[in-house]
């Protein structure tokens, strides 16, 4: 036995198993920050991978449509309304997902517009529901999409940016506080415009029940 744990192969699938277990447990610990995607493709992924690795209530209601339905705002929505409108995607990808999975929904909408005539995205909805890394997506963050080692670093570093970067000069400052008559007009103008915007989206707002 003590030979068998100097064999190096071995050494690497014990060193191997321990880091999964312990970045899994980063993620049970809420230690690991969950990734929206950093491209399209990626934030379909997500979304999808979420829907299909979450416990769902028999009252849930799910939105399959396009990038039309994946742009709905958040603050629009209850919160057992899933959104899996797909950007540059279509409906029938995100009803192939609902048809895989269990339970099924309450009530299903369907956008319905050209998109609708597109194809199932074959290739995502294999590797979403894939029985040997199903499994392993399910106790270990790390093969999720949006736990991904890589994809934390890239938060890790992103968020270091932001904070060392500097904020430049209002032009207010450059101008020593004095604006220009062109800036103030403009400055009444965005004024206007963001009081008859805000009073459009207060009488027409209504939040899907």
């Amino acid at each position: 036995n003590f030979k068998l744990i100097k064999n190096p192969i071995i050494q690497s699938l014990l060193v191997t198993l321990s880091l999964l277990v312990g970045y899994s447990l980063l993620g049970s610990f809420n230690a690991l920050k969950s990734s929206g995607g950093f491209n399209q493709w990626q934030g379909n992924i997500i979304r999808l991978q979420k829907y299909a690795y979450q416990k769902h209530s028999q009252q849930t209601t799910v939105l399959v449509g396009s990038s039309l339905t994946a742009n709905i705002p958040i603050d629009l929505t209850d919160k057992h309304i899933i959104n899996l409108g797909l950007n540059g995607g279509c409906t029938q990808t995100g009803l192939e997902a609902v048809l895989r999975q269990d339970p099924k929904p309450k009530l299903l909408l369907v956008e319905i517009n050209d998109t609708i005539s597109r194809k199932v995205d074959k290739q995502v909805i294999e590797s979403n529901y894939n029985p040997v890394l199903h499994p392993f997506r399910r106790y270990f963050p790390s093969f999720k999409e949006e736990y991904k080692p890589s994809t934390q670093i890239i938060l890790k570093f992103d968020e270091l940016r932001h904070k060392f970067k500097k904020t430049p000069q209002p032009l207010e400052q450059q101008n020593d506080g004095k604006k220009t008559d062109s800036q103030q007009l403009s400055g009444e103008h965005n004024s206007l415009g963001d009081k008859l915007i805000s009073q459009l989206i207060q009488n027409n707002s209504k939040p899907l029940s």
